[in-house]
């Protein structure tokens, strides 16, 4: 393991990703690919995913592109990516209504969406992106996201947030590379709880449209 993925600053909840997770160790694997310079992620929360894609990139040219609305949780962000190839806006990934009521939290807790991600995804060729947003976002997020054909598509629940995600990637030229459920627990490496095991998919784009029967 690279000791440069640990993660620094407070573990918040349950669905953290950390250098412990499968997860984790994946996309700081994706990261360090030769053909992987741009990378984008949304859901960014306190900068554990984050930390293991920017980790990966540092050692190349590459930079992350990522989203957190939460102000408070951006400010853990900011802190947890220090000194590694970021840039980080504190804005909603898309526009939607409804997330604060989502968090059940004042609205002012959530910054809005300024069509950083739309503006990013028509100016900058990424080569891999991590969605991890809420199922109010994450849907419309992989819509963007296949319109500019990214190569690397990873997600994360998209089980219960992104209902018809697989068939709609098969649909439109991508293939599924891995599924797996993180079992490792956030902060010690040990088994996690059953209920702390959320799905992760990692598809490529082929520019093969599946055509069969779904």
């Amino acid at each position: 393991m690279d000791t440069r993925i640990r993660f620094i600053g407070e573990i918040r909840d349950d669905y953290e990703i950390t250098e412990f997770t499968e997860i984790g160790q994946y996309l700081y694997k994706i990261a360090r690919k030769d053909n992987v310079t741009n990378f984008l992620e949304t859901g960014a929360s306190t900068g554990g995913s984050g930390r293991c894609i920017a980790t990966g990139l540092q050692d190349t040219t590459g930079k992350l592109y990522t989203f957190e609305a939460s102000k408070t949780r951006y400010q853990s962000l900011v802190n947890n990516l220090r000194g590694l190839p970021v840039i980080a806006y504190n804005e909603s990934s898309v526009l939607t209504k409804g997330i604060s009521s989502y968090y059940q939290v004042d609205s002012d807790e959530f910054a809005a969406c300024n069509q950083t991600f739309e503006k990013l995804l028509q100016n900058i060729k990424f080569d891999a992106c991590f969605l991890d947003s809420i199922n109010l976002c994450q849907s419309l997020e992989l819509q963007m996201v296949l319109c500019v054909k990214i190569r690397h598509i990873l997600m994360h629940e998209p089980d219960h947030k992104c209902p018809g995600y697989d068939s709609l990637l098969l649909k439109n030229g991508y293939q599924l590379i891995k599924a797996s459920r993180d079992e490792i627990n956030r902060t010690e490496g040990r088994i996690a709880a059953r209920h702390c095991q959320p799905l992760w998919v990692h598809y490529k784009f082929t520019g093969f449209p599946f055509s069969g029967c779904l």
